[in-house]
């Protein structure tokens, strides 16, 4: 038994082909969008990149500028009280090459004898302050360090 297959008419070829050209000039669309987007995400993406490289070389400059200044990095202060003895301080972390302290009481002389004491860092979370003074005798000490980039 044979089989007969209806042909379309020429009306009807036209108009799938018609169909079929709307179609691909949508595709065609979508595709030229979306490699519009990838090329602009790519953009994007370099343009990120060289801000953080810029932002990173202003970070590093800055520290520079700071450490040919000798700008402040950090200060800490207290104050210490007791009587003829050498107290240890525990401090945040500073670079011993980069840091100063100071340190303050008032002058004591007691029948013309002057009793000193002293700050010092002794490494990069100590200070040890020696309390000038008698036994039973109580003073003050104040202290400062101030660290340098």
């Amino acid at each position: 038994m044979a089989t007969i297959i209806d042909l379309a008419t020429k009306a009807m070829q036209d108009a799938i082909k018609a169909v079929v050209d709307a179609t691909k000039t949508v595709v065609d669309g979508i595709k030229t969008n979306t490699d519009t987007i990838d090329t602009r995400t790519s953009t994007m993406n370099a343009n990120l990149n060289t801000a953080n490289t810029n932002i990173n070389t202003i970070k590093s400059d800055v520290t520079t500028i700071k450490a040919n200044l000798g700008a402040v990095k950090s200060v800490q202060r207290g104050i210490v009280s007791g009587s003829s003895s050498t107290v240890n301080v525990t401090i945040n972390t500073v670079n011993l090459n980069k840091s100063i302290i100071i340190g303050s009481t008032t002058a004591h002389v007691i029948s013309g004898v002057g009793y000193a004491g002293y700050v010092r860092l002794t490494s990069p979370t100590n200070i040890e302050i020696k309390i000038p003074g008698r036994s039973g005798e109580n003073v003050t000490v104040a202290w400062e360090v101030i660290e340098f980039y």
